[in-house]
């Protein structure tokens, strides 16, 4: 608890530091830097408790937990990127954003990101969209 704590309290810091310097002059933009610069704190923080308290090392994690949605993401940006051109209208949007979700799901279930709570989290919104579906059909 003590860790956690002082990572929270560095984070926090950070952020506030960070959002006085940077949005003033990048506005929004600079609040999402703010944000993601944040995120080293919590990284180099990880790393810290990981060698120091716990005696782990930091590949091993890694490999574990990060390697494969940080591959899945990569791939994912890839191919949000490839598929920009078919994106230039509401429906194009939506069927890209859609079809990339669809995507991140499946393959990620697949590979093993996504456990039997995330499958059965999918099937419940699965569930309840087809649910609504019904009751939109049902009230025209």
């Amino acid at each position: 608890m003590k860790q956690f704590t002082i990572n929270t309290a560095i984070r926090w810091v950070t952020l506030a530091a960070l959002f006085v310097l940077l949005i003033r002059p990048l506005g929004v933009e600079g609040a999402a830097w703010a944000l993601l610069l944040t995120c080293r704190v919590d990284l180099v923080y990880l790393v810290i408790v990981l060698r120091r308290y716990l005696q782990i090392s930091t590949l091993e994690p890694f490999q574990k937990a990060y390697l494969k949605p940080i591959v899945l993401s990569v791939i994912l940006g890839a191919l949000a990127f490839l598929g920009r051109p078919l994106a230039v209208s509401w429906i194009g949007l939506g069927t890209v954003g859609a079809g990339l979700g669809v995507f991140y799901v499946v393959v990620g279930y697949l590979a093993g990101v996504f456990g039997e709570t995330e499958k059965r989290a999918v099937v419940g919104l699965w569930q309840m969209a087809v649910q609504r579906a019904e009751w939109i059909g049902r009230s025209r």
